[in-house]
């Protein structure tokens, strides 16, 4: 590389002649000397800055990314007068000037433009900040917020600084400016479409602040209207009936795979018996999965279920469910996680119907072969299910016939990771569709337990085999669709010390996970 490219490129991406000599560990005149072509120009250097360069290009890709997934019309951009601003936001990047982030900024505003964004450059005023956030923790959440306000702010701090000078006159008072109601429609949802939304998905203010990660009271807030309710809760709660809807979906697929199609010329006499909870104590003992989740939730997606059945020509029934009927049904006997599913399972097939109707009949090889396909060893099965470890290998061998909960949790598990591997097929086969297939697929790999619960809860209580298993799966259908899988091992430390004092999140695990993908040091990550 020639002296002129050279220092072309270093003031590009905004380093300073300080900042690379530091870096190079040489002196600022040792630089200048490259750049004035009086010294040959090190190999390292030249690999340094191209490194810079491709950095702020992939960094400024994953602000496309999230600004893209938030179905903005317009983004705001935050970016820092001075190294320090810079640095008291992310303590963890102190090792790069707020010039590098300016650069970073620039490129994914041309990215966006190229989208048809607008994206507005805000300046993230320190001290404005602070005093706004006065005993309040420092967020990601917070800092948007001070964002999508930052005008009125301004404004009010101004105002109160003025009055604390002059007395409320109407001087002072004529100073106060409002968010125009064009701006305030994009950043804020109305309280009446949140109640909507609440209602139509049947969700209940806790199951709101789970998703958010908000306490309930500002849930409360946002349904009377006391509180704006911010645009970006609008996704949280489509996120939730979309759930719903792949609960709808997996339930009509597992009807149709136990009973075949109904007949084309009539409906057919078959009966899906659908289970209902009469509070939401009595669901989460029976479905612990779903302990976020009111039994009104469970009510909209059975009734879903009930008329997608009804149109495709089967019967559907409900059943209630009571614990104080399994209790009594229960008697002196011990409960555990198999009793339960017999008895849910004689509820709603009755109990002189074939116990094995909705399932497969499987052989104790195809019992074994469906086991491992999900991950699970024999004692890890056993101790999920309520039975011994020699039950199963009794069943695996042929000597008895499998018990219905073991089948049942099999098929069940197996599906939901079919699932999850379907998702990711459709998601990159879109962004193929439209041009931006990915040509690595990035996902962590966990080795923890407790790890892997935290971040993925419909994976709580199940080993991290099963994850593992999932994995398995995600890498052959991507070979198949041609894109390079990565998986990398999860490791706690390195992105506790990367995390810093953000919120610690699914978006701040992806956001880390990308980064490691390309140059396998999370310290630079925004």
């Amino acid at each position: 590389m020639k002296a002129k490219e050279f220092k072309a490129l270093r003031e590009a991406i905004g380093i300073s002649v300080t900042w690379l000599a530091a870096e190079a560990g040489v002196s600022p005149d040792t630089v200048r000397a490259w750049e004035q072509g009086r010294a040959a120009i090190p190999q390292g250097a030249v690999e340094t800055v191209r490194e810079l360069d491709r950095l702020t290009d992939y960094l400024s890709d994953i602000i496309l990314e999230q600004v893209l997934a938030q179905g903005s019309e317009k983004a705001n951009l935050m970016f820092y007068k001075s190294d320090e601003d810079y640095w008291a936001f992310h303590p963890e990047d102190r090792r790069f000037p707020a010039a590098f982030h300016a650069v970073m900024l620039e490129k994914a505003k041309k990215k966006l433009a190229g989208k048809g964004l607008q994206t507005e450059m805000v300046h993230m005023d320190r001290e404005s900040y602070f005093e706004w956030l006065g005993k309040k923790e420092d967020t990601p959440e917070t800092r948007s917020a001070w964002v999508d306000r930052r005008d009125e702010i301004l404004a009010e701090q101004a105002l109160k600084k003025a009055e604390n000078r002059h007395g409320d006159s109407s001087q002072t008072r004529s100073l106060k400016i409002k968010v125009p109601k064009h701006f305030r429609e994009r950043i804020v949802m109305p309280a009446e479409r949140f109640n909507d939304l609440v209602r139509k998905y049947g969700l209940s203010f806790e199951c709101v602040a789970m998703i958010e990660e908000v306490p309930v009271e500002t849930v409360q807030n946002w349904a009377s209207g006391k509180t704006p309710v911010p645009r970006d809760v609008e996704y949280g709660l489509e996120y939730a009936g979309e759930a719903i809807e792949r609960a709808v979906e997996m339930a009509f697929e597992n009807a149709f795979r136990q009973l075949g199609p109904p007949p084309a010329d009539e409906a057919s006499d078959a009966v899906v018996f659908l289970p209902v909870f009469e509070n939401d104590e009595d669901m989460q003992f029976f479905r612990p999965s779903a302990e976020y989740f009111p039994s009104r939730s469970q009510a909209v997606v059975i009734s879903k279920i009930a008329k997608k059945l009804a149109d495709a020509g089967y019967m559907a029934s409900t059943v209630t469910l009571t614990r104080d009927e399994y209790t009594q049904w229960r008697g002196k006997r011990k409960d555990t996680t198999k009793l339960r599913e017999r008895w849910m399972h004689q509820k709603l097939t009755g109990p002189d119907g074939d116990t094995d109707a909705l399932l497969p009949a499987l052989t104790g090889q195809e019992f074994r072969m469906l086991r491992e396909s999900v991950g699970l060893s024999a004692s890890q099965l056993a101790k999920l299910t309520g039975f011994k470890s020699g039950d199963v290998l009794k069943w695996e061998s042929g000597e008895k016939t499998p018990e219905y909960a073991a089948v049942s949790m099999l098929v069940g598990l197996d599906a939901d990771l079919a699932s999850m591997v379907e998702e990711i097929r459709k998601t990159m086969l879109e962004l193929d569709a439209e041009g931006e297939k990915p040509p690595v697929f990035s996902f962590p790999a966990f080795k923890d337990e407790k790890d892997l619960w935290k971040y993925f809860t419909g994976f709580r209580n199940f080993p991290v085999s099963t994850h593992t298993a999932l994995l398995a799966r995600i890498e052959k259908m991507l070979h198949e669709i041609s894109i390079l899988p990565m998986f990398y091992e999860f490791d706690r430390t390195a992105y506790q010390k990367w995390l810093g004092n953000r919120k610690d999140n699914l978006e701040m695990l992806a956001q880390w996970d990308r980064f490691l993908s390309m140059t396998g040091n999370p310290g630079l990550a925004n």
